[in-house]
């Protein structure tokens, strides 16, 4: 498994001033090959595998104050008939849970990718302070 940490540095309230919340992020691996890729231009997928996102702070702590609750593929494609537009078949698979420490995280199951396709996707967020939603582009590199 592949596990993205992101510590949320400005929150943005979806409705709000129409900007993206921001994260630093980490990636760890405990898969070999990982598939996953990350440096300071997004993250690139390069195959199958599973990618759980949590929240921690600046400490690299669970984070309660942030919480995943959905995510939304786009297929990035000018081709009316795109063979995947909402990821069905290229991401099967999307878990929201807790773990025994109570962190809530999400996992996304991975296909082997499509590398014809280029792909954007979005988390959303909850600050469970006030319930507020926001969203994170977490700036995927499509395979050269």
């Amino acid at each position: 498994m592949n596990y993205l940490k992101m510590t949320v540095k400005d929150f943005h309230e979806v409705g709000g001033d129409h900007t993206w919340t921001t994260i630093d992020w980490s990636l760890s691996t405990d898969q070999n090959p990982s598939n996953i890729s990350v440096d300071s231009d997004g993250f690139l997928i390069t195959g199958p595998s599973t990618l759980q996102f949590t929240f921690n702070d600046a400490q690299g702590n669970a984070d309660p104050t942030y919480i995943p609750i959905g995510i939304y593929f786009d297929e990035d494609s000018s081709d009316p008939n795109q063979p995947d537009p909402q990821g069905v078949k290229d991401f099967p698979t999307c878990n929201i849970g807790t773990d025994a420490s109570g962190t809530r995280y999400m996992q996304v199951g991975i296909a082997d990718i499509n590398a014809n396709l280029h792909w954007e996707f979005y988390i959303v967020l909850q600050r469970t302070t006030d319930g507020k939603l926001g969203v994170i582009d977490p700036k995927i590199r499509n395979q050269p």
